[in-house]
């Protein structure tokens, strides 16, 4: 469920399994954030990605889908 915020934010329900969650903290707390504000950090950065590389792939063409693939920013 996706639900639009006051502030523009929409708020992502996500499912993850306890492993990845644990990873997440972790990685949250090497940045000194509070999980909620790492979580939307790296969407972000996910997404400005994505928007760059459809602008890349838009000048040369070389994605059909217009999107290079990135993996999460967690190790598997």
């Amino acid at each position: 469920m996706i639900e639009l915020a006051e502030d523009n934010r929409v708020e992502i329900l996500l499912d993850l399994s306890d492993q990845e969650l644990l990873v997440l903290f972790k990685m949250a707390h090497e940045k000194d954030m509070t999980f909620n504000d790492f979580v939307e950090h790296v969407l972000k950065e996910y997404l400005e990605q994505i928007e760059y590389d459809n602008i890349l792939n838009e000048l040369d063409g070389s994605s059909v889908d217009a999107m290079v693939p990135r993996p999460w920013p967690y190790p598997s």
